[in-house]
């Protein structure tokens, strides 16, 4: 009788750990695709995820208000609640954004261009320069005429060329000085890093390949940078920018009422726009908009540091050059 008692006794118990680890196991699935108890309907339903992609990396993420907490992106937030939810993400050094956004059941709602721009992004690199003066293609060097000679200045040293005879005016190509007589005859070259060379003639980029496919896709352009990175051109005119894919797709990037003095993309998704009192940076990733005001900005180097712009600016009758670090 005590046997069968125990015997019974163990079949019970195995039952129910048996049911106890179905409910765990099926618990954890309902779990892991999203499912949680609702507090405010008293029913369990399917919530969804939110993933962050972005820079910069350390961020400190509040959803919907909640206390921020310190995060690396990309972060996947899981047991979200379906419906609409705002998402502020700050970092020290940078300004704070907030995104708004839509969670579905079950899926997962990526957001992947989140990026950071600093809050003080303005330095200058350099005071006291000649009205004439010119910045480098990629912005490393400024250069002006000074007389029959050539000057160059980095952020950290200057250089002096030799006298150049009949020296008129000058231009950057590439990121080469070539000095220039009155009827536009090449007088020599002196290269970033000061080395002159008398009567050389400079290497001329081909740009034939870029105005076939220009003119196949019927864009015309002022400007052309090379992006995407290096499968497309992003185009410009005094109506807009246009990004002229390889295989010949156009998309428009934006248009303006006035031509700015420049548009370039500094960043993945990011087209910066400068006009003489204010940098704007657009992601058109997500098209958030960020303003900079800066007046007298005459002219830009173009933008192969990720997030970087050199510019020079009006400062009673000299210039500086103003370096702009955004992220």
């Amino acid at each position: 009788m005590l046997g069968a008692m125990t015997l019974i006794l163990r079949r019970a118990l195995a039952l129910f750990f048996v049911g106890l680890f179905v409910i765990v196991a099926l618990a954890a699935l309902a779990y892991a695709r999203g499912y949680r108890f609702d507090p405010v309907t008293k029913r369990i339903t399917q919530t969804g995820v939110i993933l962050l992609h972005g820079e910069p990396k350390k961020v400190r993420v509040s959803l919907d208000n909640q206390v921020p907490r310190p995060v690396n992106l990309p972060r996947a937030f899981r047991g979200i609640a379906p419906g609409a939810h705002t998402v502020t993400v700050s970092a020290p050094g940078y300004g704070t954004q907030k995104l708004s956004l839509a969670v579905t059941r079950g899926q997962t709602t990526t957001f992947p261009n989140l990026r950071l721009i600093q809050t003080e992004p303005l330095v200058t690199v350099r005071a006291g320069l000649p009205a004439n003066s010119q910045l480098a293609p990629d912005g490393s060097t400024v250069a002006w005429q000074d007389g029959s000679q050539l000057q160059l200045a980095t952020p950290e040293s200057s250089t002096t060329s030799p006298v150049i005879p009949n020296l008129a005016k000058f231009k950057w190509q590439a990121n080469e000085l070539v000095g220039l007589d009155s009827t536009g005859k090449i007088l020599g070259l002196l290269s970033s890093t000061g080395q002159y060379r008398a009567g050389a003639v400079p290497t001329q980029t081909d740009e034939s390949a870029l105005q076939t496919l220009a003119a196949e896709a019927k864009v015309r352009y002022l400007t052309a940078q090379r992006v995407n990175p290096l499968t497309a051109w992003l185009l410009t005119n005094e109506e807009g920018a246009w990004f002229l894919e390889d295989d010949g797709t156009v998309t428009l990037v934006s248009r303006w009422v006035s031509q700015p003095l420049a548009a370039l993309e500094i960043g993945s998704n990011v087209l910066a726009i400068v006009r003489p009192d204010e940098i704007t940076l657009r992601n058109f990733g997500n098209n958030q908009t960020f303003s900079f005001p800066l007046a007298g900005i005459v002219r830009v180097a173009s933008a192969p540091h990720a997030g970087v712009l050199d510019l020079l600016v009006e400062d009673g009758d000299v210039l500086r050059w103003v370096r702009a670090s955004f992220f």
